[in-house]
């Protein structure tokens, strides 16, 4: 048995065999969960960029990225964000193999190099970045290779492979300003071994032609910037910050240590979860790995600790690079295993790639159990934000993105459903990228349809302001022009607060699907002129009321924030009293005819008991509108005798016992055929 290990590490330790042949089953993973088309807003962000060849030292622009993602769109085929997750799935492939190496050559055991692999391959950061176009995993090529070369000087105790790795430097810097934290280690571990070397000046030479090397690509982009700007302080800023500078630090210990608790657990939903924690202590404790890899630790150490306190959603991206390294330190641990007895050491082996396995459907199983406002997830990864356009939850939970369509169906949806001319608000949360500079603009698709970029981040000089929006739509929508909103939550809820307070604008629901809407915004009057068009809706106002009792209180109440139910006019009449408090409405129709009732209420966690009374006839007796939040209820009651003119009576009559109050709310009725 030894003798085969012998061998197996003997063969595969070849690189013109382990490199292609780790390359090739990644890349044909990666391959078959590639997302089919466009997704997130970045991701068009970035398409666009590679079209445009958009190169410069701003620290989003990504301009290794940009080059050789040209080379993915140049391939055959009128798909491009398929050609563009190639990029990819390519450049995941590449680092799993060199990663695979870095291992294999380290510890010298084909076991530990091809599990440390597989449980990279898998983890959420590393295969979320393989299927989708993103820069990250350009980088992951970078800190892989970081680690092969400190490899290679521990294990062949050569100083030529410090040239490279300052070289590195300077390429990671052009790909991602991220990649200063590897420069940081370098920097390290090059000052640990300066005093070792014989000739001192000759070793300071190499490495600083390695690094001015590395580094012209960047250097070159940065100083045609500062001539083409001017303004050498901006240019420096965006270049290291960019507009982002406000999200760096702006989370507390607490909230961060959290959050990168449960993006760690997310990495490993399996055995191995345990293996990079010991095994850091291992690398710590031994004095020859720790000499050995303490710019990997320093490089580590300045990421995690600079973007756990990252406050964007992506946080996970930013933090790719230390799970690269942790995966690395889980093999020593893993390592320790191996020489223990043969039954242990294969039932541990066999458990961890059970466990890893399984753990490719922990992902699909977190989306679905998400949604319940009960489970575990549903604070964090919950579809609440896109709940009525596209499942961006799936989007962001899910790495296997081979049945991702659901941005791309949604951008459809809207090209087919919105009339000519129209004027929809978004923001770059959500789609407004992917259907201005994507669909629009490289498949000229709608382009009558004006989309407009809301600043929902705050950051200057992107997007429109606040008070932009509420201008824009007041004057579109003055001027007929058909005006959509998304959403009526964040970041659109003050704005939609604040056209509607004079009661002169209207929000409605507007349908693309059985399951999928967007609002439009109309004016009163417009939306009078449909009321009276459609004789059998009554949208009740405050001034249908004719009579009430002392002890009540009433109001018009606005309902743009209670989604994902939409009230008719987007309001309802809230009335708060006591048991045999009522209100009386005088409700004017063409002609008595028989007709079912559909009285359109709202429940609430401090609503009553109702009773309801048409013409001195009762329809409900205890209508119970107590919920635990705010929804809209529609009931049904049929044979109703509707007269030309008709008193509808409501009385309060009671509440649920789990009810905080004696109050209720009512939108609308309508009259349908029996």
């Amino acid at each position: 048995m030894s003798k085969l290990k012998s061998k197996l590490n003997e063969f595969f330790s070849a690189n013109y065999i382990s490199y292609p042949l780790i390359f090739s089953i990644s890349f044909l993973f990666y391959l078959y969960c590639i997302c089919p088309g466009i997704g997130f807003g970045d991701t068009a962000i970035l398409i666009d960029n590679i079209k445009r060849s958009i190169l410069n030292t701003e620290v989003n622009t990504h301009p290794l990225t940009i080059l050789i993602g040209k080379l993915f769109l140049s391939l055959p085929g009128d798909n491009i964000a398929y050609q563009a997750n190639l990029l990819s799935v390519f450049s995941g492939a590449l680092a799993l193999s060199i990663f695979f190496n870095a291992v294999q050559e380290y510890h010298e055991n084909l076991f530990v190099s091809f599990l440390s692999t597989i449980v990279l391959a898998v983890s959420y950061s590393f295969f979320w970045h393989s299927t989708i176009v993103e820069n990250y995993n350009i980088s992951s090529i970078i800190t892989a290779l970081s680690l092969l070369l400190y490899v290679r000087i521990e294990k062949r105790k050569e100083e030529k492979w410090f040239y490279p790795l300052f070289a590195l430097f300077g390429i990671g810097i052009f790909n991602h300003m991220q990649m200063g934290f590897l420069g940081i280690g370098i920097g390290v571990q090059f000052l640990l071994h300066f005093f070792k070397v014989k000739n001192r000046l000759s070793f300071f030479l190499k490495c600083s032609t390695g690094f001015i090397i590395g580094l012209i690509p960047w250097t070159t982009l940065l100083i045609k910037d500062i001539s083409h700007n001017g303004d050498f302080a901006l240019v420096i800023k965006n270049a290291f910050m960019g507009s982002f500078g406000g999200v760096f630090f702006n989370q507390t210990w607490i909230v961060a240590l959290q959050e990168f608790i449960i993006i760690y657990l997310f990495q490993f939903p399996n055995l191995f979860f345990i293996f990079p924690l010991i095994g850091l202590v291992f690398v710590l404790k031994n004095k020859s790995s720790l000499l050995a890899f303490s710019g990997s630790l320093i490089h580590f150490l300045t990421n995690t600790y600079f973007f756990a306190f990252y406050g964007t959603w992506d946080k996970f991206a930013f933090l790719l690079q230390s799970f690269i390294l942790f995966v690395f330190y889980g093999s020593f641990f893993l390592q320790s295993f191996q020489s223990r007895k043969r039954i242990i050491v294969i039932i541990l082996n066999v458990s961890i790639l059970v466990s890893v396995f399984w753990g490719t459907q922990f992902y699909e199983a977190v989306e679905l159990s998400a949604q319940n406002p009960s489970d575990f997830w549903y604070p964090r990864y919950n579809n609440n934000y896109s709940l009525n356009l596209y499942n961006q939850a799936k989007y962001v939970i899910v790495p296997n993105k081979r049945d991702y369509k659901e941005v791309e169906n949604y951008c459809e949806l809207l090209f087919a459903k919105l009339p000519e001319g129209s004027t929809m608000l978004e923001d770059d949360s959500r789609t407004y990228y992917p259907l201005a500079d994507y669909f629009q603009k490289y498949y000229n698709r709608r382009k009558d349809i004006h989309f407009l970029l809301m600043n929902s981040w705050g950051i200057a000089g992107w997007g429109l302001s606040s008070e932009q929006v509420a201008k824009e739509i007041k004057m579109s929508v003055e001027k007929g022009i058909p005006f959509f909103l998304p959403s009526l939550s964040v970041p659109y809820g003050p704005i939609v607060d604040s056209i509607a307070r004079d009661n002169t604008m209207f929000i409605e629901k507007y349908p693309l699907s059985e399951t999928q809407w967007i609002y439009q915004v109309k004016t009163r009057s417009a939306v009078l002129n449909e009321n009276k068009n459609e004789k059998n809706v009554w949208d009740l106002k405050l001034e249908n009321i004719t009579a009430k009792s002392t002890n009540i209180l009433l109001e018009r109440q606005l309902m743009y924030n209670f989604i994902p139910d939409i009230w008719d006019s987007s309001d309802q009449i809230f009335v708060s009293g006591e048991v045999g408090s009522y209100i009386e409405f005088n409700l004017q129709y063409p002609q008595s005819e028989t007709k079912s009732l559909q009285f359109n209420f709202t429940t609430a966690p401090d609503f009553g008991f109702i009773n309801v009374i048409w013409n001195q006839k009762s329809v409900f007796e205890g209508l119970d509108l107590y919920s635990p939040s705010v929804r809209r209820l529609s009931k049904t009651f049929s044979d109703v005798n509707i007269q030309k003119e008709n008193i509808l009576r409501i009385e309060i009559a009671g509440k649920n016992k789990n009810s905080s109050g004696f109050k209720f709310g009512i939108d609308s009725l309508k009259a349908n055929d029996k």
